[in-house]
């Protein structure tokens, strides 16, 4: 069960990607993968991918390997 924070004591999720020019160089492909999950990420999304991995005990790179391929 999620308990409402109705008091705020919580802020939102905010997702600031950070890639190194050097690997963006090498890589160009990683800012396309990168802005695609930006795109889609929300405070309730990443409460949802946290409880998978906090209440389910998957593993934090399954969550997310499986979280990329959905938003492809």
């Amino acid at each position: 069960m999620l308990l409402e924070d109705d008091r705020y004591v919580w802020p939102p999720y905010n997702i600031a990607p950070v890639v190194r020019r050097a690997a963006l160089d090498q890589s160009p492909q990683i800012a396309d993968a990168l802005n695609a999950v930006n795109a889609k990420i929300d405070t309730p999304t990443i409460t949802r991918l946290n409880a998978q991995v906090d209440l389910d005990k998957r593993e934090y790179a399954d969550v997310a390997k499986d979280f990329y391929n959905a938003i492809k």
